[in-house]
């Protein structure tokens, strides 16, 4: 896990854990549930679903991701984008 919450991260992203979820809304509730249980925790979550920025999605796994929760089209979006 990485050390603070703005702390940016150096290197390859790389999460521990990958939550392939069927829909943006269960991505969503997925997403949510985890930050509760990762409050005041070095673990770091990340979700990549349709209906919010590119951009700001990626840049969450760029600081260093520990647990990302995707969709699987998005997903193949991340990964053909590299």
């Amino acid at each position: 896990a990485s050390t603070s919450c703005t702390d940016t991260y150096q290197g390859v992203a790389k999460p521990l854990g990958l939550v392939m979820v069927p829909t943006r809304e269960v991505c969503m509730q997925i997403h949510l549930e985890a930050r509760k249980l990762c409050h005041r925790s070095p673990f770091r979550i990340s979700s990549l679903f349709p209906g919010v920025g590119w951009r700001e999605q990626v840049s969450g796994l760029a600081r260093g991701a520990d647990l990302c929760v995707t969709i699987p089209g998005r997903f193949i979006e991340l990964v053909d984008s590299r």
